[in-house]
């Protein structure tokens, strides 16, 4: 069953490039980091926020700019003439049923379908709620509110989650929507998206077939799933369309038989359609050759997390970067030295999916220290004891906190023992800290209602400036020295992504690994 999901038919044009690709590898691609031998702590470049090599725009994405494949979409198959088989076979995707979820939980989805797309030999179409012909929960046209200057011009600002991000060209092979004639588009957008959700799994569906302990869908046949019309270039088109649920319903059923939901992808994809998937997701031949004969289910995991990392799969809409860029700039964060990032999530999280991790780090506690005063959360203090494995320095390390209970936090650091000069210290004054906030975290305005978007009602010009602010904490912990967070938050899956990278030599390079504070150390399939 797994074989045939998946074509073996690389790019058209793809291996015209080979030898120009190697060749570039070995010019454009520099390795930056190295291991240390013994296990010590890595010697490497230290980061800072600003790319050294100013080769190109800083706040566009979440990896450095001079770490980016810049010739991947020369690469990759795009629709170029309407003879050209480029968009006969779509992934639509249609994220709005995760709309009311925080950032890293629709970019985490967003990835995951971009993964089956590519998996699957398809180009990847993004599908947006027709906002302006409805009277949806969030004001604005999107979720992610409405920008300074969105009133000069609505109409020129995407709905959705397209207002966030930009998918690439080689990523979407610049399809169109598919069948716009034959669904009526230019009539009615709503009639238009219409008749795409009723085949994808819906709130209501979900919870209807929840009541009555039936199966929503049949995911198991890709195939069967597919809907057949008429492009308007006149072609005819398999179209796939899918929402958040359903995308995870076919990486599951697709993976069931291999162990789900950690399946033995050495035996899901032999080394063939393993090597075509890498080309599809911009590898170089040598780095595609690497990638089918690896066997361990990490090493293939993060090899991909590394390709899509390095391929603009997140690039930020032009208004976006603007306002980052202005955000950013006020923060306390100097640009051009190096940094870490912890990211500490509490919220809601401590009442559902943290809760159990929370009790067994306080059991674990008490069976050392009897006396410990328990808190319904995992202490500041524990985060830090990640540098407990580090060499210790004289000079205090700047370390950016990113949380959605800021005031919990300083809290904290107050109670932290402090050097002479006020630094923050370890009992043992191996490490010193000093650290750093947004300016969001000082306005008890800006961090109420946690990261879940739907939670803000106060319009879309103030769900914006949050907007902002909660995607500058995410560019600022990708691009940070060293970052300390958890996988049971979204933000840490989502994070780690971006900080995994491959050597020249198409080696897979972990230096800049996520620590992780607490709870499972697995990440897991990209995106869930």
């Amino acid at each position: 069953m797994m074989v045939a999901l998946f074509s073996s038919t690389s790019p058209p044009r793809l291996f015209q490039y080979a030898l120009a690709c190697i060749l570039f590898g070995a010019l454009s691609y520099r390795n930056i980091w190295t291991g240390a031998p013994g296990g010590s702590e890595p010697e490497h470049r230290q980061l800072a926020f600003l790319d050294e090599a100013t080769v190109g725009p800083n706040y566009r994405g979440l990896v450095h700019p001079s770490l980016i494949d810049s010739d991947i979409n020369k690469r990759m198959p795009t629709l170029e003439s309407k003879d050209d088989d480029s968009c006969d076979d779509i992934l639509l995707y249609m994220p709005h049923e995760f709309a009311n979820s925080g950032h890293a939980s629709q970019l985490n989805n967003y990835l995951h379908a971009a993964m089956m797309a590519t998996l699957m030999n398809k180009a990847m179409v993004v599908l947006e709620f027709p906002w302006r012909n409805s009277h949806g929960p969030i004001g604005g046209m999107s979720q992610f509110g409405t920008p300074k200057d969105y009133d000069k011009n609505p109409k020129s600002f995407p709905n959705g989650l397209l207002r966030l991000i930009n998918p690439p060209d080689w990523l979407t092979r610049k399809c169109p929507l598919p069948c716009q004639a034959s669904y009526n588009y230019g009539d009615d957008e709503s009639q238009y998206y219409q008749a795409w959700e009723k085949h994808i799994v819906t709130t209501a569906q979900l919870g209807a077939a929840l009541a009555t302990h039936s199966i929503i869908k049949d995911f198991s046949s890709v195939e069967d799933n597919n809907i057949q019309c008429q492009n308007d270039n006149g072609r005819q088109v398999k179209v796939l369309p899918v929402g958040p649920r359903d995308i995870r319903g076919y990486s599951k059923a697709q993976f069931q038989e291999f162990g789900w939901p950690n399946p033995n992808m050495n035996n899901a994809l032999p080394p063939s359609p393993r090597k075509d998937w890498a080309l599809r997701l911009g590898a170089k031949p040598h780095e595609a050759e690497i990638f089918s004969a690896l066997k361990e289910n990490r090493d293939i995991w993060d090899y991909i997390s590394a390709l899509m990392g390095r391929s603009s799969i997140v690039q930020f809409q032009p208004w976006i970067e603007r306002d980052l860029e202005a955000y950013i700039n006020t923060a306390s964060l100097p640009l051009d030295v190096s940094y870490d990032g912890i990211h500490i999530r509490r919220g809601d999280k401590l009442r559902f999916e943290a809760k159990s991790g929370v009790k067994k780090y306080w059991d674990s506690v008490q069976e050392t220290d009897p006396d410990a005063v328990r808190t319904n959360f995992i202490p500041l203090r524990h985060y830090l004891s990640q540098y407990d494995d580090l060499k210790c320095s004289d000079e205090p390390r700047l370390v950016f906190i990113a949380s959605d209970s800021p005031a919990q936090v300083k809290q904290e650091i107050d109670e932290l023992p402090k050097d002479q000069d006020g630094n923050s210290i370890t009992n043992d004054e191996c490490h010193k800290f000093q650290f750093i906030f947004t300016p969001a975290a000082n306005d008890a305005d800006m961090t109420s209602g946690g990261f879940h978007l739907h939670r803000d009602r106060t319009g879309p010009a103030h769900k914006y400036t949050k907007n902002i602010a909660s995607v500058a904490d995410l560019m600022i912990m990708a691009k940070s020295d060293m970052f300390i967070g958890e996988y049971n938050s979204n933000w840490g899956r989502f994070l780690r992504v971006f900080r995994l990278r491959l050597n020249d030599d198409g080696t897979l390079d972990r230096t800049k690994d996520v620590k992780v504070a607490w709870g499972n150390t697995d990440p897991g399939i990209i995106g869930l």
